[in-house]
């Protein structure tokens, strides 16, 4: 017979997961609020692109190469206003609020699961960076009609996520992501956007022709098994540029196995440091 003490007991150790998973991701909101000062180059660059709107001037010109399509400015001068201190927190605490309710809400990860996931170098590396692949994930969780227009911050880390939903309602895609794009191909073609070219991404993580395979399966997985989260998962594989944060959602095809997950995570780690050391 069950007594008081071992419902008790039962009940702490079924919150041991939800307790690591708040201390990690305290931890990693701490240690980036501590490093974006001095490698936080992507928050310092949106930061500046801000600033620079707000002096009347081009943020496109500046001697920090500012590729973000102009809507991001929407939000990114009024943060610039805010002493670079105080917006480093709020980007931090943003961008780590955020991707905890995606994993743990949206996606309904469990606890460890999530845990383990926050571990990995790509969204460790992305958090110390101040990178905006945040927003990218808001949009999903927004409205299709505002979601878009986060969405096509960053196609790379999307792309999966656009071709699953237009196959899954063509006619709603369209009218959801062709303003976003209609736009920024305006802009391209007035030359008041100029994207960043190929021989310029030094940071290069892609795969290539390599990954479209890969890529194009996990597509057609997605669609089998109307499941949007592998489309999602399959977008660094699809697109000829990806910086090293945005592999993060890579590991997402992994949600729901926690064997594969962690030995992805770790794979992960040895082909950071495989790479860093070959550079």
């Amino acid at each position: 017979m069950e007594t008081q003490t071992d419902k008790i007991t039962g009940t702490i150790l079924g919150k041991v997961p939800m307790i690591v998973f708040a201390a990690v991701s305290i931890a990693i909101f701490v240690f980036s609020v501590q490093v974006l000062p001095k490698q936080g180059v992507d928050h310092l660059v949106l930061y500046k692109a801000g600033e620079t709107l707000l002096s009347g001037s081009d943020p496109y010109s500046m001697e920090l190469k500012f590729y973000t399509p102009a809507w991001s400015l929407a939000f990114l001068a009024p943060m610039s206003l805010l002493p670079i201190w105080i917006a480093r927190v709020f980007w931090a605490a943003a961008s780590l609020l955020v991707w905890v309710v995606f994993l743990v809400k949206v996606l309904r990860m469990k606890y460890l699961d999530a845990t383990i996931f926050l571990l990995n170098p790509f969204f460790l590396y992305g958090m110390i960076l101040g990178s905006y692949d945040w927003l990218v994930i808001l949009g999903l969780m927004l409205p299709a009609w505002i979601g878009s227009w986060f969405v096509m911050l960053k196609p790379q880390i999307g792309l999966g996520w656009m071709v699953w939903f237009l196959n899954k309602n063509f006619k709603k895609a369209v009218y959801t992501y062709a303003p976003p794009i209609v736009l920024l191909g305006l802009l391209v073609l007035f030359g008041l956007y100029r994207p960043v070219l190929l021989g310029e991404m030094w940071w290069n993580w892609s795969l290539g022709l390599l990954g479209i395979p890969f890529g194009l399966a996990m597509v057609w997985t997605s669609f089998k098994g109307e499941d949007p989260t592998i489309a999602l998962a399959a977008s660094p594989f699809l697109s000829p540029y990806v910086a090293v944060q945005s592999w993060a959602v890579a590991l997402l095809l992994f949600k729901d196995n926690r064997p594969a997950l962690l030995g992805a995570v770790l794979f992960s780690w040895v082909i950071v440091f495989i790479r860093i050391n070959l550079v």
